[in-house]
């Protein structure tokens, strides 16, 4: 196994890459009571066109699949409910979709050999059949509109929606309530059979785990070893701006309206260590908008907000989304004083060094749980494909007047804003 060492902290991670794809991270935490298990799937929301394992042509499938696909699989083929077992083995398992990846994971104090096995073994057998889907069709279809009940997946989701172009990103991952009822059985089985391949997964153990653990692993995997077929993903050019500057939505059931601006910003204009760009992009934002910055303060006082804004920094590919969130009875102001803020570029060191310290001890604090620890080595594996071992000492490099160069770089004209409101909104 390749020991992989993090610097400036005690944490160990043990990788190996079994014979039949299988990446597997094991970080051994005896100390802890508890472990904590996530197989990745690099298959997420955005990859909904792409050619099916076994044909020549590629296919757009209907939005919402990934996520579809794991709802599917927790239906095993004699009826039961995968869930069921975790229960019953003393574990509780969950299941995410995201734009880029599908996670399974349980976690645990006992039984890891068998939560284990369950959880290797039922990814692995799909039962898709035309009844078990219609009855899948009828629950996602509630799931999405209890998120059209929520104000705030609205405005997250609308104004994705209104930044991308032609990014699959722009649609909401579990799909619309149209695009769920062309999933079949056959469509599934396309999805499945291309990416749910050994060698296009990864698993992650964290907690009170032995790196012994492996050869149950190997047993496991060894009778899973599928042709390594290449997966052939077909991507759209994404313009750099926004399909929509300004929309409005009414939404009953708040009182205050919620506003996003969402800055699209196109990384090919940054010759800079990926990695090291989203960390100075991070720091920055955090300097303008967080929660001790002028402008919260600023706005606090006259009024026209009561909480803080949040900032955020989301990557798609070669696309960074900044949005900044906040909410108030004068939106107008608050979005005047959002761009504003936005074309100011003087930086002042303090702020930028104290919000380094505070990034740099968020990171080493993280290392004192399972779950953040496993989250930092899969977030790791999907963006940059390797356990990056240096974050704390790259964090430590960033310097005031190299991300002064950047922000000179830094254009902000492409936006767009997005309001929430009741149809009985007023402002100041």
């Amino acid at each position: 196994m390749q020991k992989i060492n993090l610097k400036n902290t005690d944490i160990t991670v043990y990788h190996e890459t079994l014979k039949n794809g299988l990446n597997v991270f094991i970080v051994p935490l005896k100390e802890k009571k508890a472990f904590y298990t996530s197989l990745y799937v690099k298959y997420g929301a955005v990859d909904n066109t792409f050619i099916p394992y076994g044909k020549n042509d590629s296919k757009t499938y209907p939005l919402g699949i990934a996520h579809f696909l794991e709802h599917k699989l927790f239906e095993q083929n004699d009826g039961t409910d995968a869930f069921k077992i975790f229960m019953e083995n003393g574990a509780d398992a969950n299941a995410s979709t995201s734009y880029y990846y599908t996670n399974y994971l349980f976690s645990a104090t006992s039984n890891i050999e068998s939560n284990l096995i369950h959880l290797l073994n039922f990814v692995s057998e799909p039962h898709f059949t035309d009844e078990n889907i219609l009855k899948e069709q009828g629950i996602i279809e509630q799931e999405l509109k209890m998120c059209l009940d929520d104000p705030y997946t609205m405005l997250y989701e609308t104004s994705l929606y209104n930044t991308f172009i032609n990014h699959p990103a722009k649609y909401a991952i579990g799909g619309t309530l149209e695009s769920i009822k062309k999933i079949t059985k056959e469509t599934l089985y396309d999805s499945y059979n291309t990416f749910y391949n050994p060698k296009n997964m990864f698993l992650v153990i964290t907690g009170n785990v032995s790196k012994k653990i492996i050869n149950i692993i190997k047993e496991n995997q060894n009778k899973k070893v599928l042709d390594q077929n290449t997966i052939i993903k077909i991507t759209t050019q994404e313009p750099r701006f926004v399909f929509k500057e300004y929309d409005e939505l009414i939404f009953k059931t708040i009182n205050v309206p919620k506003v996003i601006v969402n800055f699209k910003i196109c990384l090919d204009d940054f010759k800079i260590d990926t990695f090291k760009l989203l960390n100075y992009f991070k720091l920055y934002f955090s300097v303008k908008y967080g929660a001790s910055s002028p402008i919260n303060e600023r706005l606090k006082q006259t009024s026209i907000i009561s909480s803080n804004l949040l900032a955020d920094v989301e990557r798609f590919d070669n696309y960074l989304i900044i949005s900044v969130v906040g909410e108030s009875y004068n939106y107008n102001k608050l979005i005047d004083e959002i761009i504003l803020e936005s074309k100011k570029r003087e930086l002042e060191e303090y702020y930028f060094e104290n919000k380094k310290r505070v990034h740099i001890s968020k990171k080493v604090s993280s290392t004192d749980s399972i779950y953040s620890v496993a989250y930092e080595i899969a977030d790791d594996i999907i963006n940059y494909n390797q356990v990056i071992d240096n974050k704390i000492d790259l964090i430590r490099s960033l310097n005031i007047n190299e991300l002064r160069e950047i922000v000179e770089k830094l254009n902000l004209d492409n936006k767009t804003v997005t309001v929430l409101k009741n149809e009985k909104s007023w402002f100041i």
